[in-house]
């Protein structure tokens, strides 16, 4: 797989539970539960364990703050990447 130099991207919160929280009121959901934040918790941190796995780098990208800007980075890395 590496030899075709492919991207990962991952896109990642700090505040998981906060995350869920927000991205729920935003679409009018209701409130996530604390067994779905538990869930998501353990989500992520399985994925986490499984990216570093990969024979191929992660590109992790904080969506905390901005969707906007991890899009921008996403976009500026993929630029910079060199081609076979």
């Amino acid at each position: 797989m590496a030899s075709y130099n492919p991207l990962l991207f991952y896109l990642s919160s700090k505040d998981v539970g906060a995350r869920l929280i927000q991205a729920r009121k935003s679409r009018g959901q209701a409130t996530a539960t604390d067994t779905q934040i538990a869930f998501e918790v353990e989500r992520k941190s399985r994925q986490t364990q499984i990216l570093e796995l990969l024979p191929i780098k992660a590109h992790i990208f904080d969506i905390s703050s901005s969707r906007e800007k991890a899009k921008d980075e996403m976009l500026e890395s993929s630029r910079l990447r060199p081609l076979n």
